[in-house]
């Protein structure tokens, strides 16, 4: 346990320094107990998926509970598996997103991150379409995000949170989901 956190560290080290909010690897994401304030809501196949953001989220990491005030990035996410879409894997840039796939260390990510920091705020959505993903490979959903507090484990307000839903919760880039409550997955 203690590698997963120093892998976090290093992770949200490197974020903090390189001045952009990117989650690289899998490993930088943080599991967390619950999120509530979040909908999730994936159409076509599960290639399209509706993203919003209500008027309290938040998350519980640790015992403690994180305010969030907006979201940042959005990821498909694999422990164990690389995540191979096609065509780079999405429909391309737009608005303040762009494209972030990694396939570094064990496991993979796909999805976007937006530049400067002004993803989706409170009370407000987005949709995003990867042209080709393989549900059978994700077995969560990441998010990066602004906290009202510090970031667990920095010293700034931004940070990666993974949920991994009980896989009998929805199939995740399934059917249409509309809200979930994360759980760490027990190993």
């Amino acid at each position: 346990m203690k590698l997963n956190y120093t892998k976090f560290i290093l992770a949200a080290c490197g974020v903090l320094l390189g001045g952009v909010a990117n989650a690289t690897t899998r490993s930088s994401f943080l599991d967390v107990n619950s999120l509530t304030g979040i909908t999730f809501n994936s159409t076509f196949g599960g290639l399209s998926t509706i993203v919003s953001v209500g008027a309290n989220p938040t998350f519980t990491s640790g015992g403690n509970t994180y305010h969030i005030t907006g979201i940042i990035g959005f990821y498909a996410l694999s422990s164990t598996n690389d995540l191979t879409v096609a065509n780079s894997g999405f429909t391309g840039n737009f608005g303040p997103w762009s494209t972030d796939n990694s396939n570094s260390g064990p496991g993979g990510i796909a999805g976007w991150r937006s530049n400067p920091n002004n993803g989706i705020t409170l009370n407000h959505s987005e949709t995003f379409t990867f042209t080709a993903l393989s549900s059978t490979l994700v077995d969560g959903v990441g998010f990066h995000v602004i906290t009202q507090e510090l970031f667990p484990g920095t010293s700034g307000n931004t940070g990666s949170i993974a949920t991994v839903p009980e896989p009998a919760a929805f199939a995740i880039f399934g059917i249409g989901i509309v809200g979930f409550v994360g759980r760490r997955r027990k190993k």
